[in-house]
């Protein structure tokens, strides 16, 4: 039996992620900014180890990238 590989995690983030409606998300119970908080919340944890670990996307993933990991039905629903 082998051994598992060792694992060197990433966190990708955009403030992109933050949803904003002109100020109306503050009348939602859903957080528009939770991306965004999550990723300062562990910040604060883990320092700047994240920020090493942390990949910014140049811009939104192609449909051909998506196929690499999903399969066209699910990108259908």
């Amino acid at each position: 039996m082998s051994a598992l590989a060792p694992v060197d995690p990433r966190i990708v983030y955009s403030p992109g992620y933050d949803l904003s409606l002109f100020g109306l998300e503050r009348l939602h119970p859903f957080d528009g900014r939770r991306a965004s908080r999550a990723w300062h919340a562990a910040r604060r944890a883990f320092g700047a180890e994240l920020d090493r670990r942390t990949l910014y996307p140049a811009g939104p993933i192609s449909r051909e990238q998506l196929l690499a990991v999903h399969t066209p039905a699910y990108l259908a629903q």
